[in-house]
């Protein structure tokens, strides 16, 4: 009996540390005994949970399907799923929001182990439940600061293409100026005027839409996103892209080339970001190719498909880059200019990255360079 009272003494000295150890971590440690139906009972919860969400530890106990009640209701799916995945026997971890009983959310990270028996069946889950609300707010704010600095570029793009916008918007309004001294011509003639002014209303409609859409298209571009993405036709992406940038080329002597995939390819983006990938890497490699002071120059933009990602390359026949500048190419305030920041390829990496992507650069086939960046193809089936 000595020997039981003291092998107990011990036991409950050891469970005594334990939860006092628990309880003195920053997160909500859980362990619950699931039975044969699949319901399970909360053996133990940490007091952090009080923190988290804002209920005593004994509503939980009492009542386990209290805490499923406290996540957010956009989270309800993504949660339920979470569940299904560990009575299936599966390890998992999910983020989700809590809604507090003052009104108020925070963000979770749970992580949860599960313990089987050799039929499968599911027996007891130990879970960690961390608060991760300030990580969540700054990655936000981060992200804000982000879309502001890319917009500041976009705004200085324009800024920079101003005298070549200006030359393309001059020629719709140079063609109406010109049609509608023409209609006044065959009024001040005197004869029957319908047939040609008619014709000549036409042309004064297309060319007022033509100037209408390339307003369209640059206040688009530097409007600022609020980074919804949605499900884009990225040859219609590049496509738009190659507008902004048509006249840009054309009045350096530059050749934009189009080698689209045969089949369409579909993305989920912000596609005002996209464009801003296209538009900074088409700019480097026109001032790579002046940089390189020679008649002529070409740039060819392609795109494919490799496994689940869609590729983009964009080739120059400018200067180049040197290896070593090839591994930084895409750092902060790294340019291989003498008037760059080194913020439009950085700007360009962040934004292909947030998108699950990757960009990186290789020497051209002949000569220049080719940068290469890949974007998540979205099944529409």
């Amino acid at each position: 009996m000595r020997e039981l009272n003291e092998s107990r003494r011990i036991a409950e000295r050891s469970s005594h540390e334990l939860k006092r150890v628990l309880q003195s971590i920053n997160d909500c440690v859980w362990n619950a005994i699931v039975d044969d139906r699949g319901l399970f009972q909360y053996a133990y919860l940490s007091p952090v949970i009080e923190q988290l969400a804002g209920h005593h530890v004994s509503e939980f106990l009492e009542r386990p399907t209290a805490y499923r009640e406290l996540v957010h209701a956009d989270d309800q799916a993504a949660y339920e799923k979470s569940r299904l995945r560990l009575h299936s026997g599966q390890s998992d971890h999910a983020v989700y929001r809590l809604q507090r009983n003052d009104g108020n959310t925070c963000w979770v990270n749970e992580r949860v182990k599960c313990t089987s028996l050799q039929d499968g069946r599911v027996i007891q889950m130990f879970g960690l439940i961390s608060d991760i609300t300030e990580r969540v707010l700054t990655e936000k704010r981060l992200r804000q600061k982000d879309a502001e600095l890319a917009h500041v570029a976009r705004v200085s793009a324009m800024g920079g293409m101003a005298a070549a916008i200006a030359h393309e918007l001059n020629q719709p309004l140079q063609a109406i100026a010109a049609f509608a001294d023409t209609a006044v011509s065959v009024l001040d003639a005197g004869k029957d005027p319908c047939v040609d002014l008619q014709e000549i209303n036409v042309q004064i409609s297309e060319q007022a839409l033509r100037a209408g859409e390339i307003i369209r298209r640059l206040r688009s571009f530097v409007r600022k996103t609020d980074g919804q993405r949605s499900i884009e036709d990225l040859h219609a992406v590049v496509r738009e892209s190659i507008e902004f940038m048509t006249a840009v080329a054309r009045d350096a002597g530059i050749t934009l080339c189009l080698n689209l995939s045969d089949s369409a390819i579909h993305i989920q983006a912000d596609r005002i970001q996209v464009q801003q990938v296209m538009v900074n890497l088409i700019q480097n490699s026109i001032e790579s190719i002046i940089d390189q002071e020679t008649s002529d120059g070409t740039i060819s933009v392609s795109t494919s498909v490799v496994g689940q990602e869609a590729q983009i390359f964009v080739e120059d026949t400018g200067a180049g880059v040197s290896a070593a500048s090839m591994e930084t190419l895409f750092d902060p305030f790294v340019t291989t200019k003498n008037t760059g920041l080194g913020m439009g390829t950085a700007i360009c990496r962040t934004i292909v990255e947030s998108h699950g992507g990757r960009i990186w650069a290789t020497p051209g086939r002949v000569c220049g360079t080719i940068v290469h960046f890949t974007l998540p193809v979205h099944d529409k089936g």
